[in-house]
């Protein structure tokens, strides 16, 4: 059982070893600064108000060097208080709901000399990279990066996630200590998975692109961030749930949902996400390609060529708010008691679905933070609830999927088979980037 004082050296290891490409880089409090603020927010985070849970996140900095940060951006709001406030339990229960720590920070900075800490303002950044982060690509223009300083993050009760400059160093989360050096769904055995639906939207995109030879689209990038979007959705809910992701070309999907899966509502194959997804790409790389040309004078503007760019441009804005559309309307079919089915390529099969899955060569099952699975730890499948272990029996029966499992309290686990084990990551929501 971890406390916030004992993350100390931890968080001056990792803040050490990660380098950022910021112009200004923000210094590390020293370590009775670091204790005040971990304890203060960790005690914050125990607290509610009016039975709601406290969440915010908080940055160390001063005015001035935020300032230089941004280059003094408009996109960037600085409320500064006539007068500062104290740094304590209190003040930020008191902050907290005026806060909305998807887009806003309370800003701290300390008395060098005597090291008290206070409250000087709050910074309103906009939700770009809040929504970046969590699968919801700003398509049309780049997210404001967060800062290079000491950042904190209270997101739940007994929840602290400890940053700099848009990159995570890691988590204090019920008394453990998670490290999120990457991604589960950007590498690992995860992403090996999730490679195949990848590999099949290049395939199919590049083929319709008119200028192949000019334009690359990074199919990786996208297809990872839908699923961030389908997870992180399904998470805030809060209502837990379960994601099968089936390999649409290594199984037999007929005869899984007829056997291994109970599903209470099937779907006629209406929503899939395939096709908007590479009209999407499609158009919008197209758009972004002619576009640069014309600004760059290496075409000649006309209006056959004008009407060309803005439909282009109308045509993949109307997709993109289409796919958001159906993405959110994944998510929520989640809600639903069961489990969410789908292909590789975003086809949704049914939601409801209970697995029915009595496989008896139960393969070793492990539990891992590396996404690699190289580094393991044995447990004992029965101290899983009913949930956990039907999707250790699935996966351990179907090599070919994958399942994701979403608590109540928004955590979520990938359970996947490899060779003769069944692997369960605990934290695949886990990002290398955050505020």
């Amino acid at each position: 059982m971890y406390y916030p004082n004992d993350i100390i050296s931890t968080i001056q290891s990792e803040w050490n070893n990660l380098k950022t490409n910021h112009k200004f880089q923000g210094q590390l409090p020293d370590e009775n600064v670091l204790s005040s603020l971990l304890n203060i927010s960790y005690q914050t985070s125990l607290k509610t108000e009016e039975s709601r849970n406290i969440l915010f996140r908080l940055i160390v900095c001063n005015e001035d060097d935020f300032k230089k940060a941004y280059n003094n951006s408009y996109l960037v709001n600085i409320d500064k208080f006539t007068v500062n406030r104290d740094f304590n339990v209190s003040e930020l229960k008191r902050l907290s709901p005026a806060v909305d720590y998807t887009r806003s920070i309370i800003a701290v900075d300390y008395n060098h000399e005597s090291k008290e800490l206070y409250i000087w303002g709050i910074i309103n950044i906009g939700s770009d990279w809040y929504n970046y982060v969590n699968g919801n690509i700003a398509f049309f223009h780049n997210p404001i990066f967060p800062p290079s300083f000491f950042t904190i993050t209270v997101d739940g009760i007994a929840s602290l996630k400890i940053s700099k400059g848009g990159f995570c160093l890691l988590k204090l989360k019920d008394g453990d200590i998670q490290l999120t050096y990457s991604s589960a769904l950007e590498t690992g055995l995860i992403n090996d998975f999730i490679q195949e639906g990848i590999v099949s939207y290049q395939e199919r995109g590049t083929s319709l692109l008119k200028f192949q030879d000019v334009i690359k689209i990074d199919f990786k990038r996208y297809y990872i961030q839908f699923m961030k979007h389908i997870l992180s959705n399904i998470s805030s809910h809060r209502h837990g749930g379960a994601l099968i992701v089936l390999s649409e070309t290594k199984n037999n999907i007929d005869e899984i949902c007829h056997t291994d899966l109970k599903i209470k509502y099937m779907l006629n194959s209406n929503i899939s996400l395939g096709d908007n997804i590479l009209m999407f790409l499609i158009n919008f790389e197209e758009f972004i390609y002619l576009n640069n040309k014309t600004i760059k004078n290496e075409h000649q503007i006309n209006n056959d060529l004008y009407e060309s760019i803005m439909s282009l441009q109308k045509n993949s804005q109307g997709e993109y708010h289409k796919i958001i559309d159906l993405l959110n309307h994944i998510s929520n079919l989640a809600n639903v008691d069961g489990a969410v089915v789908m292909t590789n390529s975003f086809k949704i099969i049914g939601f409801g679905a209970e697995i029915n899955c009595n496989y008896e060569n139960l393969k070793e099952c492990v539990e891992t933070n590396d996404q690699m699975a190289k580094d393991c730890k044995s447990f004992n499948f029965e101290n899983y609830g009913t949930r956990h272990r039907s999707a250790i029996k699935f996966a351990s029966k179907y090599p070919d999927s994958i399942v994701f499992v979403i608590s109540q309290d928004g955590g979520i686990k990938g359970i996947k088979s490899n060779s003769d084990k069944v692997i369960v990551w605990p934290n695949v929501d886990m990002n290398i980037v955050d505020i």
